[in-house]
């Protein structure tokens, strides 16, 4: 890797670091983000002491990261992530907030009065104060737990480099995943659980076998408790039989769903797989799907999967276009979704960020004051 020191734009907006080129479409991506954000002016010290009071009001915490003289402060995980960053790609000097968690998502994010611009892993459109970053545990894994190691980018996406022939899979649409997309309250009812396309499809397999193998994944001892509750509640079937990535490689048609919000490092390995996605129409996006277009990276299915049916029957229909779509989203991971443009991705938007402050000393003291105190 290259530890390049300089910008070039080229002509047709492009940004290059040494050999390494940021699509166009991600350069638009970050100028917007960064220059719709609201506040991004402002001094930091007065948004994030207005943050600081109004904290109580949020669903959600942010957590200070402190970039000064190549020292990464935080009391979150993500310096670990921002370290192996900055061994690569040398930050400047500049603070912001982090969301550090599976979010923020519709059920946290304040409904109106937030304008504080800050940093997380994917978001929905209507959030103008999130700015896109890689996901907490794209680099560095929370635990030294084999869970956790699963997340990491290199070693998920490192599972598709080899794949089988388009030929020697199964005509079957493929998924496995846990019941992230509910969220368990005392007044939780049956016909609200039953609208979850995370439980709507291992129905469908139910019905359909010849079209759709897909099921719940439960382990009762190691899941979130809210899952366990749903689960027991209401006598949900579920497998304990764990499907490596490796497994899914078996199947034509893979099927990627939002679960608490977008699924990763899911769909970055989906798109590589080989296999034809079928992407739920979703409001969260993470930060490379400004690059991805439906019917040519993948195939759109309604958020309630009404049309899933439909939509593998045209797959098999269609043969060679599903065979093409699938070519072209492997094409487009291993183009895009590689470690060294996760980081130079992040590397673009950190540093456009620290151009836009003006640190003064009153900053840097609320900073680091806030930090000292859990921030």
């Amino acid at each position: 890797m290259l530890r390049s020191t300089f910008v070039i734009f080229s002509l047709y907006g492009a940004l290059l670091y040494g050999q390494l080129r940021l699509p166009d479409w991600a350069i638009e991506q970050i100028n917007e983000e960064i220059s719709h954000a609201p506040s991004i002016n402002a001094p930091f010290a007065e948004i994030s002491n207005e943050y600081q009071k109004q904290k109580s009001k949020y669903a959600f915490n942010l957590n200070i990261v402190i970039i000064k003289n190549g020292v990464i402060h935080s009391n979150c995980a993500i310096k670990h992530s921002l370290s192996y960053l900055h061994s690569r790609y040398k930050l400047p000097d500049m603070i912001f907030y982090y969301f550090y968690g599976a979010g923020p998502t519709k059920f946290v994010y304040p409904k109106k009065g937030f304008d504080m611009p800050f940093f997380a892993g994917n978001k929905t459109k209507k959030m103008d104060s999130v700015i896109l970053l890689f996901d907490r545990m794209s680099f560095h894994a929370i635990t030294p737990s084999e869970h956790h190691q699963n997340y990491l980018l290199a070693r998920t996406m490192g599972q598709v480099d080899n794949v089988s022939k388009w030929g020697e899979k199964k005509n079957l649409l493929f998924w496995r995943g846990q019941l992230t997309d509910l969220r368990y309250n005392p007044g939780l009812g049956l016909e609200e659980v039953k609208q979850s396309p995370r439980l709507i499809i291992a129905e469908y397999s139910k019905q359909r076998r010849d079209l759709i193998n897909a099921m719940i994944y439960f382990l009762p001892q190691h899941s979130t408790y809210q899952t366990k509750r749903i689960i027991d509640r209401f006598q949900l079937q579920y497998t304990e039989n764990f499907t490596s990535i490796k497994d899914h490689l078996a199947y034509k048609y893979q099927l990627c769903l939002d679960g608490l919000t977008c699924t990763n490092p899911g769909y970055a390995w989906r798109l590589k797989s080989g296999s034809c996605t079928f992407k739920q129409e979703s409001e969260n996006y993470q930060w490379f799907y400004r690059g991805l277009k439906p019917w040519v990276h993948y195939v759109p299915v309604k958020n309630n999967l009404e049309d899933i049916f439909t939509r593998i029957r045209w797959a098999r229909d269609h043969d060679d276009q599903a065979h093409q779509i699938a070519k072209n989203a492997r094409e487009f991971a291993q183009q895009n979704l590689t470690e060294e443009m996760f980081l130079l991705y992040t590397y673009t938007v950190l540093n456009k960020w620290a151009s836009y402050q003006n640190l003064s000393t009153e900053d840097w003291d609320h900073a680091f004051h806030v930090l000292k105190h859990g921030g």
